[in-house]
């Protein structure tokens, strides 16, 4: 059963121990069981023992009352035998099902009186998932705290890297503004010499041709 799959979560270790101990105790074998159909099943014998009373009894008188008619009894209990051997499987399931369910709610029932009457066995109990959920919790803050300051100093690393590669060009254009005045300032002042050697070479003439 599912229900009974939900309940053993709520178990220890022990406790399941236990629970499969009652199952054992209380919950019908199948090699019990195919045996009696085996031997005595035309007379119902595997349904006395898995508990089915009322067909065990009308199976057993159909077979002997039967007989004396031509055997038809015994051809009825045969073909009823023959779908029971079908359906042990299936009785022994169901019935393990309801004493294990039975035994987990004892257990359970007799956890809940005993945290009821003493409170101390409650907190006992709770005790180490509330100090595994503490855990949890620093752990987490503490991943918290460290992607935070890892984030914080790609940051840092990236705006340094930004300022400096701004710098570098800053740098770059200033010392292209430089050169661009230079060459500016070569290209003023070369025209000007060109004047002042005409002015030599023509001042030469005059002087050549006044000798």
């Amino acid at each position: 059963m599912d229900q009974n799959a939900y309940l053993r979560n709520q178990l220890t270790d022990q406790e399941l121990i236990l629970v499969n101990s009652e199952i054992q105790r209380n919950g019908k074998n199948p090699v019990i069981a195919y045996l009696l159909w085996f031997f005595f099943g035309y007379m119902g014998g595997h349904r006395y023992y898995m508990g089915k009373i009322g067909s065990a009894v009308a199976m057993t008188l159909i077979f002997w009352i039967g007989v004396w008619f031509l055997g038809l009894g015994a051809i009825i209990c045969g073909i009823w035998e023959l779908v029971d051997v079908f359906l042990i499987h299936v009785w022994i399931r169901d019935d393990n099902a309801i004493a294990e369910n039975q035994a987990i709610n004892q257990i359970l029932m007799r956890k809940q009186n005993q945290a009821g009457a003493n409170p101390a066995y409650n907190q006992t109990q709770y005790q180490p998932q509330m100090a595994q959920s503490q855990a949890n919790a620093q752990n987490y803050q503490t991943s918290d705290n460290n992607d935070y300051q890892a984030n914080q100093q790609n940051y840092q690393a990236n705006a340094n890297n930004d300022y400096q590669a701004n710098a570098d060009v800053q740098s770059q254009t200033t010392n292209q503004d430089n050169v661009n005045a230079d060459y500016q300032a070569d290209t003023t002042v070369q025209p000007e010499t060109s004047v002042e050697a005409d002015v030599v070479t023509d001042n030469e003439k005059d002087g050549y041709v006044n000798n």
